[in-house]
């Protein structure tokens, strides 16, 4: 009984991320799984064919055994590419497909080459395809991308949002189809992200990546090991705050809505990728503000508790002068209590010792700098008057607007 024949490994050279990113997804529709791997350009192409660039490794790449080769490409286009690759006897019997962009195109390369390059035109037909594929020695009709030495880079001139920055994001895809994980990666790059990724397909796996702390979880629904819904599981048991999106062929209305609910991010159905960059900025955008609000949160819960343990007496007024709030210290200095105070103006605290010419003054420097520091004599709910050492600072918002008075004060003498 003689051994199934081996798929025939294929090595596509394309340096549009577009139609590179057409023709993987034309090798899932057709579900095939041979050997895939992706040039960008020819240079990239003729390094992986001579065995200048190796695997992770250090073995060289095998020969393919068919190249899908574009014909028009910056830099070294289609033809020099052929040109070097038939310099070279052990590459001169590997099968030549030009990929171009119109059948008279294809006939003008038939013609150049004698009628020993086929051609196909973008976008890929799916049973021209087909067609070539078969005529490769019966080889099996099935397609697997090569990932770049286990993890991939796609960098691109473009980021935007909250993740902006000098470093790429780091995605995790959670995904058993090492083909729909080029995709999704090629698709990104086309978005404008810059970013780098690993792929995993189990929970332990899943376990270990989420420990380096990704930028994003992108998850496939259905694994044969595991599940985006289990993934969402162990996300939760481990407390992480990372963003997490379905990419997956099918999900069910149900099964999305239950995904949402346990705090998925998004979902993208994996034939309408084109929403999935939009769908990573906004769950970034999301987990921004979510940060965001909880470091406001932190700072307001310490303003809070230095608000009311401090020794000093504060208290808080609109720019109209109008009491918004005083603490504890406060009311122990002047006999006031807050309900007392709130909704006055701090004027009712004055002793009678210091001129209207003095208050014009501190309010001429407060307003032209923002601060003011100096004695106050004012009077107790009792009557009695007393100095005090006090420091008045303006809030401004984002636009320079005076929000609040903040007044801090201690007794002197």
């Amino acid at each position: 009984m003689s051994a199934a024949p081996r798929p025939a490994r294929i090595l596509l050279i394309d340096d549009s991320t577009a139609d590179t990113e057409l023709a993987l997804r034309a090798f899932r529709e057709l579900h095939l799984t041979n050997d895939v791997l992706v040039a960008r350009d020819g240079a990239e192409a003729l390094d992986l064919l001579l065995g200048r660039r190796i695997r992770g490794d250090g073995s060289p790449y095998p020969l393919p055994d068919v190249m899908l080769l574009d014909l028009a490409m910056e830099g070294m286009d289609g033809l020099e590419v052929l040109r070097r690759v038939r310099q070279a006897p052990a590459l001169r019997p590997i099968p030549v497909v030009f990929l171009v962009t119109s059948r008279e195109e294809g006939e003008r390369v038939t013609r150049m080459t004698r009628g020993a390059v086929r051609y196909l035109v973008k976008p890929l037909a799916l049973e021209a395809l087909l067609q070539v594929m078969r005529g490769l020695d019966d080889a099996w009709l099935t397609v697997t991308v090569q990932p770049r030495d286990g993890a991939a880079r796609r960098p691109a001139a473009i980021r935007s949002g909250p993740a902006a920055s000098s470093a790429p994001l780091h995605l995790l895809m959670v995904e058993d189809s090492p083909t729909d994980a080029e995709v999704v990666a090629l698709r990104l790059e086309e978005e404008g992200l810059d970013f780098d990724w690993v792929r995993v397909d189990t929970e332990e796996a899943f376990r270990r990546a989420v420990a380096s702390e990704p930028d994003i979880i992108l998850c496939d629904w259905n694994l044969p090991t595991f599940s985006g819904q289990r993934a969402l599981q162990v996300r939760g048991e481990l407390g992480l705050d990372v963003p997490f999106i379905i990419v997956s062929g099918r999900v069910g209305e149900e099964a999305a809505i239950g995904a949402l609910q346990q705090g998925a991010d998004d979902y993208v159905l994996k034939d309408r990728l084109a929403r999935l960059g939009t769908a990573i900025r906004r769950a970034l955008e999301a987990r921004h503000q979510r940060r965001e609000h909880a470091r406001v949160d932190d700072e307001l819960r310490l303003a809070a508790a230095w608000f009311e343990a401090t020794a000093e007496g504060v208290m808080v007024t609109d720019p109209n002068g109008s009491i918004l709030a005083v603490n504890r210290a406060f009311t122990e200095i002047t006999g006031y209590t807050e309900l007392e105070v709130v909704g006055r103006n701090p004027r009712f605290l004055k002793s009678g010792r210091q001129d209207e010419a003095f208050y014009r003054a501190m309010w001429a420097s407060l307003r032209a700098s923002g601060h003011w520091r100096g004695e106050l004599w004012n009077r107790r709910q009792n009557g009695e008057v007393y100095p005090e050492w006090s420091t008045i600072s303006a809030v401004r918002d984002a636009d320079g607007r005076v929000t609040r008075y903040v007044e801090v004060s201690c007794l002197s003498g």
